[in-house]
């Protein structure tokens, strides 16, 4: 009975730290002393956990265009702010205001997504939010 109620326990204690230790550090992956607002048009939205992934066609300086992959919250996270995913349409012209990868790459993670209309929406990860010094 004892090796039984051990071997349950360490089975429930592998499953409940992967998924902990599978989130990203946000300061570790991204320049959170530096927010950048990216400007363009929505060109692909990937509705999936553990994030929603929109691609930006963003201009840049001297008006070349250059395509951009945010990375924001979860879809459900995103639903329980009453952000409705479904109002995102590839198409449509966003700022949204990122923190961008520490390897230059053209990736970010969001923090506020502006619409055309001026709708401001919190679209950051939560988890992220603990680990950036206010």
């Amino acid at each position: 009975m004892k090796m039984r109620r051990m071997f349950l326990a360490i089975v429930l204690t592998a499953f409940g730290v992967v998924p902990l230790s599978a989130h990203h550090s946000l300061t570790a992956t991204y320049d959170t002393g530096t927010l950048v607002s990216l400007s363009g048009v929505i060109t692909r939205i990937d509705v999936m956990n553990p994030h929603l992934r929109v691609e930006l066609d963003a201009k840049e300086a001297g008006g070349r265009t250059a395509k951009w992959t945010i990375e924001m919250a979860p879809p459900n996270a995103l639903l329980r702010r009453s952000v409705d995913v479904q109002s995102l349409k590839v198409g449509q012209q966003v700022t949204i205001e990122s923190w961008l990868r520490k390897d230059g790459s053209k990736e970010a993670t969001g923090r506020t997504l502006v619409t055309a209309e001026g709708k401001r929406v919190d679209v950051g990860d939560s988890l992220d939010w603990m680990s950036v010094s206010k």
